[in-house]
């Protein structure tokens, strides 16, 4: 994914931990049998030159320790390392931010177990079930040629997919209609339709692939100063060491995971996060771990009254953080300067599913198809 954020911070750790990222996205993409760092059970391990990278960075002031020992998610990837380095670099800006706002000392430590146990659920219920995050449809079918992930967990979506395969009744016809389709193909014609799909690659095909190559021009995270930047006293007036985001609001325009996860840790930090669907959207399987600390409310932006509403909101917001596609709030009259114009000082981050240059800068995407 990638983000666009309309202040610039004034230290380098954002460059640093880019680049640190990008190293291990590299790994990420070396499987086992390459030159990943997993164990030979297929459970990956700490990778020692990541770890030594990060410590070297701080040794130079960031005040984050890395704990490596335990913890590895099932995967043959190093998502672990992932996992624990992204924390770390959003808990080295807390400790930067105590650091120049309170002239706290102290470090932080970031432990590989807790930190692996964040991509996992934390919600366990006792005598009851939580509803599932899948739709009946969702899922991984053979076509033709290969592999083609249908995500369907959206009415809209499911409708879409269904339409275009002839309304299968059950998993069991959709896959006997997968099978006589070229998985490009079928990807083409559900996302024309309105829908989500995407067709599986290896690391190699999309290396190759014309949006693959657009993507791997693109920082993790882009900065670019488009409005004022204010001095910081009135927003963090009612922030503390303990809590430093305490009095600053965020409108989360986001959804099921990548987006909401950046919200939820916001919100852990003091935040006043208020997370803003339209009123028919549902996330039954999501909501409980993905709405912890935030307020949640329903707004239709192509109705008059919703609209002003949501422009009182954005006017009074210092940070905005929305995950559609990259075109969809100018398609309801809420563009880059639309934003800007009803609050100069607001902090616009966005993400971006298949990033912001290529053909597919506009595509739909979640996690389980990017």
């Amino acid at each position: 994914m990638s983000t666009s954020v309309n202040c610039k911070p004034d230290h380098s750790s954002a460059v640093t931990m880019q680049r640190q990222l990008r190293q291990l996205l590299v790994q990420l993409h070396t499987p086992v049998g390459d030159q990943s760092p997993v164990s030979s059970t297929g459970s990956e391990s700490a990778d020692p030159e990541t770890t030594a990278a990060w410590g070297n960075r701080a040794s130079t002031g960031s005040g984050v320790e890395l704990i490596t020992q335990g913890g590895s998610a099932d995967s043959v990837y190093p998502v672990s390392d992932f996992v624990q380095l992204a924390i770390a670099a959003a808990v080295a800006e807390v400790v930067e931010m105590r650091r120049a706002v309170w002239n706290a000392s102290g470090a932080a430590q970031v432990e590989r177990m807790p930190a692996t146990r964040w991509c996992s659920h934390s919600v366990y219920p006792i005598g009851w079930e939580l509803p599932s995050s899948w739709d009946a449809f969702a899922g991984d079918y053979c076509a033709e040629d290969g592999w083609i992930r249908l995500h369907t967990n959206a009415a809209h979506h499911r409708q879409a997919a269904l339409q275009v395969l002839g309304q299968p009744t059950d998993q069991r016809e959709l896959q006997h209609r997968v099978s006589r389709w070229q998985a490009s193909e079928l990807e083409a014609a559900v996302v024309a339709a309105g829908g989500a799909a995407a067709r599986m690659m290896s690391c190699n095909q999309w290396q190759d692939h014309v949006q693959g190559r657009a993507v791997n021009t693109e920082p993790i995270i882009a900065w670019q100063q488009r409005g004022r930047v204010e001095s910081g006293d009135d927003l963090l007036r009612f922030a503390t060491p303990q809590r430093p985001l305490q009095g600053v609001r965020v409108l989360d325009l986001t959804r099921v995971l990548a987006g909401p996860v950046s919200t939820r840790f916001l919100a852990a930090l003091g935040a006043d996060v208020l997370r803003i669907d339209p009123p028919d959207w549902q996330e039954e399987g999501n909501t409980l771990e993905m709405t912890l600390g935030k307020r949640c409310a329903g707004l239709d932006l192509r109705r008059p009254d919703d609209r002003a509403c949501f422009e009182t909101l954005l006017a009074s917001a210092h940070v905005l953080v929305h995950g559609y596609r990259r075109d969809a709030l100018a398609g309801l009259g809420f563009d880059e300067v639309a934003r800007l114009r009803a609050n100069p000082d607001l902090i616009d981050v966005a993400l971006n599913a298949y990033g912001w240059s290529g053909p597919w800068s506009k595509r739909r995407g979640f996690d389980s198809l990017v």
